[in-house]
C-alpha cells in the first residue's frame, strides 16, 4: 500500500463542470451527454450518475434540476 499524503478528492455529486456549484448548467451537460452531444470524462460520469443506477440519463438531469431548485436536499446515491 502506497500512501502519497494527499487526501482523496471530494466527490460533489451533480457538479459536472467542477465549478463547485450544482446548477442548471450541470443538468444541461447531463442532457447533452445523454443525447450524444457531449462526451463526459470518467470523473464527470461518476458525479453525473446522481441516482446511482450506473447510467447517465435524463433522470439524473431531472434530479440535478430538482436539487438546484431546492426540491430535494440530496441525491439518491448519497443515501447508499
Amino acid at each position: 500500500v502506497e500512501v502519497s499524503g494527499e487526501p482523496e478528492p471530494t466527490i460533489v455529486y451533480g457538479d459536472i463542470n467542477g465549478d463547485g456549484k450544482v446548477d442548471s448548467l450541470d443538468a444541461m451537460l447531463i442532457y447533452a451527454c445523454h443525447n450524444g452531444k457531449k462526451a463526459l470524462s470518467e470523473k464527470q460520469r461518476l458525479v453525473a450518475d446522481v441516482n446511482g443506477d450506473g447510467k447517465v440519463d435524463s433522470f439524473d438531469a431531472m434530479l440535478v434540476y430538482a436539487y438546484h431548485n431546492g426540491k430535494i436536499k440530496k441525491f439518491p446515491i448519497e443515501n447508499k
